[in-house]
């Protein structure tokens, strides 16, 4: 066990140099053995949601796919005659040459400034020199800043060229995303192909310390469908929302607050003036046939 350790610390160096290295064989690239020791713990969901469902002004992700080929050197090494490794998709995640494909999506953005997070479920575990290379990544999750710029975070663990574990953390941020521009949070279907990554160095552990800082990976695809709530708005009393009736008319109160209905005090006024010329009439007729009678 000892000259194996020694071995690949010797051999570590050449992993930053993989790609020219034979490219691995079907065989040697199959679901083969070599998964970490013990089950794999992975994140119920990625982060916790920014919204409750149907939240205004949230948009929920609905489902999409991440497809992603990790780093193409590295995996040329895992496959080469000199590690003897495998990777092992699992738990939803699967191998499509050159990529790995997770989906099982969910997550939650704000309409406003489309910030928020998008998760994936699954795990890939690559082993190489009998495990003592070991580097488990799961449930990847591309975090959307307001400014727009975003980041990748996985759950972890891996060893280092001796076989010692460096990481073992959930939702660990692993690169930097370059966008051609923020994302639009609105309902509708996301997608940004061939996104770069460049690992961080909060992201070196990851990797066991193969490399450093700065390095490229390899580009992501990412597609997501958003089921959107737009945020609540002021609703104009004049607009006519409350029903037709027209805000203009005035209200009991505003008609001299007796209670009685606005159009009432017109109706007293006419029938007055009506029942005035009726009287008015009436006594001219009399005082007329008065008259006659007086002089006849």
């Amino acid at each position: 066990m000892k000259r194996r350790i020694t071995g690949f610390g010797a051999l570590a160096g050449l992993i930053v140099t993989a790609g020219m290295l034979t490219a691995p064989t079907a065989g040697a690239t199959g679901l083969g053995p070599g998964a970490a020791e013990g089950p794999v713990e992975l994140s119920a969901s990625g982060p916790a949601p920014l919204h409750a469902a149907g939240e205004p002004g949230s948009c929920t992700v609905s489902g999409g796919s991440l497809s992603w080929g990790v780093k193409e050197s590295f995996r040329a090494y895992i496959g080469s005659a000199i590690a003897k490794g495998s990777w092992t998709p699992a738990d939803g995640a699967a191998y499509e040459t050159p990529n790995f494909i997770w989906t099982g999506s969910s997550g939650d953005l704000h309409t406003a400034d489309g910030a928020g997070n998008v998760s994936f479920t699954g795990s890939v575990t690559f082993t190489a020199h009998g495990d003592v290379l070991n580097m488990m990544i799961a449930n990847p999750t591309i975090e959307f800043s307001a400014d727009g710029t975003a980041r990748l975070l996985v759950d972890a663990r891996s060893n280092d060229t001796t076989g010692a574990l460096v990481i073992d953390e959930k939702q660990a941020e692993l690169a930097a995303v370059s966008l051609p521009k923020p994302v639009a949070a609105e309902t509708g279907t996301v997608s940004y192909t061939d996104l770069p990554l460049t690992l961080t160095e909060a992201g070196v552990p990851v990797f066991g310390s193969f490399y450093d800082a700065g390095v490229d990976l390899d580009p992501l695809t990412v597609s997501f469908d958003l089921e959107c709530t737009p945020a609540e708005t002021k609703v104009d009393a004049g607009d006519g929302a409350s029903g037709g009736e027209d805000a203009s008319e005035p209200t009991a109160a505003e008609a001299g607050g007796s209670g009685m209905p606005p159009w009432l005090p017109v109706v007293i006024g006419s029938a007055a003036v009506v029942a005035g010329g009726t009287t008015a009439a009436v006594v001219a007729s009399r005082r007329k046939k008065n008259g006659t009678d007086a002089s006849a």
